[in-house]
């Protein structure tokens, strides 16, 4: 589980890294953030497209494990499912608890800059990546315990790898 938290948060990060790098702009990335170097997009335009390249970039996975999934059948590929399902999804039930935090998020930046409902986008995605999880949960016969396993385990790995990101690689 460690490992497919690890590799869904480096590969969502890397799809805003590259995207602002393809666009011009000199970019950071750690294991939990990508920016520009110099603070700010060349072009305001810039901040949206990189934004959506994260959540482009985790449905890509998604797709690609689910793929994986229903040729190998094999049980060690479920929690590349699960996680980008979790990681998108966790920080948008928050936001209906602090609503000042959904501007920050991904798809919310996207929906903002093109003058949208950002939920127009959000849902759709968490559809597709339960999808995901509940197909390839179903093929594999995950039942809830596993998949409680699965999400708490997933979840004690983000916070190891934030917490070692904020205090190691950023500090």
């Amino acid at each position: 589980m460690f490992l497919a938290v690890l590799i869904t948060m480096i590969f969502h990060e890397f799809g805003h890294y590259l995207t602002g790098s393809l666009l011009g702009n000199s970019m950071e990335m750690d294991l939990n953030g990508s920016r520009p170097v110099q603070g700010e997009f060349i072009e305001d335009w810039h901040l949206p497209v990189v934004a959506i390249f994260g959540t482009t970039f985790t449905l890509l996975q998604a797709f690609v494990f689910w793929s994986l999934l229903n040729v190998y059948q094999n049980k060690n590929l479920y929690p590349f499912l699960l996680f980008p399902f979790i990681y998108r999804v966790v920080p948008y039930v928050i936001s209906l608890i602090q609503p000042a935090r959904l501007g920050r998020q991904d798809k919310a930046q996207f929906a903002q800059y093109f003058n949208f409902n950002p939920w127009l986008i959000i849902v759709p995605v968490l559809m597709l990546l339960y999808v995901f999880v509940y197909t390839g949960g179903k093929k594999l016969d995950i039942n809830y315990k596993q998949i409680g396993f699965y999400t708490a385990a997933s979840i004690i790995s983000a916070i190891l790898i934030i917490v070692f990101n904020q205090t190691v690689i950023i500090n």
